[in-house]
């Protein structure tokens, strides 16, 4: 898929992906990375996005955006409280 098809379902402005989350990645001192899952509407098949953005106004990514299919599955997480 070509990049600027990414950048449109990164942005939430193709109609036939929806995002289901969107997640913060990881950083480093000039850029901040996501992962985003979203869902193609007229397959059912999910896909994550890996893309970034610059950490600051005078920083840009130009990294590629990347896809892979995914799935859903549902797991337990332990958590610990105060008492």
């Amino acid at each position: 898929m070509a990049q600027e098809e990414l950048q449109n379902i990164v942005w939430d402005e193709h109609e036939d992906y929806i995002t289901i989350q969107t997640e913060l990645a990881g950083r480093d001192r000039w850029h901040t990375y996501y992962e985003q899952v979203v869902k193609q509407v007229s397959t059912g098949q999910y896909f994550a996005l890996y893309w970034g953005t610059g950490a600051t106004e005078n920083q840009e990514w130009d990294g590629e955006i990347s896809m892979q299919e995914v799935m859903p599955q549902e797991v337990t997480v332990t958590k610990y409280i105060k008492v």
